[in-house]
C-alpha cells in the first residue's frame, strides 16, 4: 500500500528550483523570517511540500494554514493565520533562497 501511495505521488512530482524563479515574494523553498506581532518574537520557516513538513525543524508545507498565509506575500507585509489555537499576525521580515 506504502508502494502505490509513493508511485502515486511521484506521478505527479514537479521539480521547482527557486533560483529559476526569481521573486521577492515567499514561494516553495524559500526561508521567511516573521515577527510575531503578539509577542514580538521573531521565527523562521523554510516553506515545502507537504511530504517534506517537520514543523519542529521550521519546515512548514506551503498548504498548512500557516504556509498557506506566508505563500505569495512580500516583505514588510503583514498578514493573519487561521490556526487550530486561534488567529495570529505576523509581519514578513525577511524573503531568501534556501540554495
Amino acid at each position: 500500500e506504502k508502494i502505490v501511495d509513493l508511485q502515486y505521488k511521484l506521478s505527479y512530482v514537479e521539480v521547482v528550483d527557486p533560483n529559476q524563479h526569481k521573486s521577492d515574494a515567499a514561494i516553495l523553498g524559500t526561508r521567511v523570517t516573521v515577527k510575531d506581532l503578539t509577542t514580538g518574537e521573531e521565527e523562521q520557516y523554510v516553506l515545502v511540500g507537504p511530504d517534506e513538513a517537520d514543523p519542529v525543524a521550521g519546515r512548514i508545507s506551503m498548504i498548512s494554514p500557516l504556509g498557506k498565509a506566508f505563500l505569495g506575500r512580500k516583505v514588510n507585509e503583514k498578514v493573519t493565520a487561521q490556526l487550530p489555537v486561534g488567529s495570529r499576525s505576523f509581519q514578513i521580515l525577511a524573503i531568501e533562497s534556501t540554495e
